[in-house]
């Protein structure tokens, strides 16, 4: 089974209605079709297009390490849970302006995804949602976000440029850990919170700014940066430091 065309006034396909369909290349989807759920774990999918009126994928393309064009639908809000896991051939992907969140692992392993812009309605990146995207050269948080969920980007090797908005409030544990490319960030001025881990092993990061507001900073937040020579606070109170 390499092709399928699905009829006109199909609205649903099932979980995994297409699993391990190894030698499934393209698939062509109804306009009618509103619901994917995880139809296309493990299938050999190499490129797809999904119909206007999906507005969630969950789980939906996990595993798909052959696919490597998506168009995505105007209609769709929810990249949800380990949509497109280790996808290791997806180059690049449009989000279409309509997103609103983006779940956890949604796109960890995507190992090829050098670029991916995020669009400014998002409110939600959760935990781990681009973890080891080794080849994501540079990233901006849109303005609604408040904070950077566990592990968001850890392990993205080539990242040498992120841009985070001054709503951010909260940097979560491992959100940037293992980014051995970054060499500097700028913290946004109303953050206060850095947990556990947050940059250790960026090993080219050279200095940092802690900005004032910042009154705790979690352990080992700095483990393994090498190459770390110059911190400054900002606050007039230094902040609590734990075993960073």
């Amino acid at each position: 089974l390499s092709e399928v065309t699905l009829p006109e006034g199909l609205t649903t396909i099932e979980s995994d209605a297409f699993y391990n369909c190894t030698a499934l290349k393209t698939i062509q989807l109804p306009k009618t079709l509103t619901s994917i759920n995880s139809a296309f774990r493990y299938s050999g999918l190499i490129e797809i297009e999904i119909p206007e009126g999906v507005a969630v994928l969950n789980y939906t393309f996990y595993e798909c390490n052959k696919l490597c064009k998506v168009i995505l639908p105007s209609s769709l809000t929810t990249i949800d849970s380990h949509s497109f896991y280790n996808c290791t051939s997806l180059t690049s992907i449009t989000l279409p302006q309509s997103l609103l969140s983006i779940g956890s692992s949604a796109f960890y392993g995507c190992v090829s995804l050098s670029q991916i812009n995020l669009p400014q309605a998002i409110t939600t990146i959760k935990d781990d949602a681009f973890a080891y995207c080794s080849s994501l050269r540079e990233i901006a948080i849109p303005d609604k976000i408040t904070a950077i969920s566990y592990g968001s980007f850890q392990y993205c090797l080539s990242l040498t440029s992120i841009s985070l908005p001054n709503t951010i409030t909260t940097i979560d544990g491992r959100a940037f850990g293992n980014c051995s490319s970054l060499a500097s960030i700028t913290l946004p001025t109303e953050l206060t919170s850095i947990d556990g881990y947050a940059f250790a092993a960026c090993t080219s990061l050279r200095s940092i700014t802690i900005p004032s507001k910042v009154n705790n900073l979690s352990y080992f937040i700095f483990q393994g940066c090498i190459s770390l020579s110059s911190v400054t606070m900002l606050s007039p109170t230094p902040p609590t430091i734990d075993r960073t």
